[in-house]
């Protein structure tokens, strides 16, 4: 394991502003080229998942097409047999999810097991705060004819109508309660430094530890996956005046919500800024946080959280390294402070 190195303030005070500032601006090519590689994998196609839960099948199978559906509220003929029922649901990254698409997939399932009928009994339509797609459930029927008969008994639309049917598969009430979709978070706490620091004369500055802060914000799809931003600050004195690191970075999150309680894990690459009074350097940082909250209502919570973030920084001018070392600083942190949910 390499040692990493920090300068501090007592080495010369001159910088070449051309080169900080070429520093900043490749940093932000490269953090743009990596914020572009993962919009596309997020926005990568992907199907709606197909749930069935088979009673019974029939041998001849049915063309999509030739499954007829009934749409809510529509009744269903009196010899109509469950055979099973389907559920088309997103998995967190589906794009072709338009209703008729999703309609079409449970008619192929449909159509597989040897059914001709398709009776809709859950629909959630397409939402900014929760999924983008169309999600469907119904049953799966075998249909003698389509005779509505409505002073004959109808087994399958009495079960519809008085709730009997589980329209949708084992892992769905789950689902109906996931976490919240938007999550702004507000944190203070302190911050230690795992990395050994040393001035421009190659002398120890000794462990280093501070006030740390941080403002972030995640999105949350029904799958618990999601995007989000967080900005990281951290001050620490040093012999000839303030050391502030500040890192800004996206991330990409999981979060699994139990009754009450929010269980959160994030990781993400950005950009890391070192400050002292007479110097200034740009880099790359990456980072991992574990966190759990506590919801205090449907729009407040409190949330506590330890996180690691590393970072390489340009090799200053006039420091020596040795082959097992690199310039940057790792830190820990413990945060705690306040969640919104909306």
């Amino acid at each position: 394991m390499y040692k990493r190195r920090c300068c501090s303030n007592i080495a010369d005070r001159w910088q070449n502003s051309y080169i900080k500032t070429n520093l900043i601006v490749q940093s932000f090519m490269k953090l743009t080229n990596l914020l572009s590689i993962s919009v596309l994998l997020l926005l990568a196609s992907c199907s709606p998942k197909v749930v069935t839960n088979l009673i019974k099948t029939y041998p001849n199978q049915v063309p999509a097409d030739s499954v007829r559906v009934f749409e809510l509220g529509e009744i269903v003929p009196n010899t109509a047999e469950a055979i099973g029922r389907v559920s088309v649901i997103d998995p967190g990254t589906a794009t072709k999810c338009r209703y008729n698409e999703v309609v079409h997939l449970a008619q192929e399932a449909v159509g597989k097991a040897g059914g001709n009928g398709f009776a809709i009994t859950w629909h959630e339509e397409p939402s900014f705060w929760r999924s983008s797609c169309h999600q469907i459930s119904g049953l799966m029927l075998y249909l003698k004819d389509n005779v509505v008969d409505t002073l004959r008994a109808n087994p399958v639309q009495y079960a519809i109508d008085m709730n009997f049917v589980v329209a949708r598969d084992k892992k769905q009430p789950e689902r109906r309660n996931p976490a919240p979709a938007n999550t702004f978070e507000v944190s203070l706490g302190y911050g230690w430094i795992s990395s050994k620091i040393y001035d421009a004369n190659n002398v120890s500055l000794g462990s280093k530890s501070g006030l740390e802060w941080k403002l972030g914000y995640e999105h949350i799809w029904t799958s618990g996956w999601g995007v989000g931003m967080q900005y990281s600050g951290f001050k620490a004195e040093l012999p000839g005046g303030d050391m502030v690191l500040s890192y800004l970075a996206p991330e990409v999150a999981l979060r699994t919500k139990f009754d009450k309680w929010i269980l959160k894990c994030g990781v993400g690459m950005g950009l890391f800024l070192y400050n002292e009074p007479y110097y200034s350097t740009a880099g790359f940082g990456a980072h991992v946080t574990m966190g759990l909250e506590y919801m205090l209502s449907s729009h407040v919570g409190l949330g506590v959280s330890a996180s690691s973030i590393a970072s390489n920084l340009p090799k200053r001018d006039g420091v020596e390294l040795k082959k097992d070392e690199k310039s940057g600083i790792n830190r820990v942190n413990v945060l705690g402070g306040l969640r919104f949910y909306f």
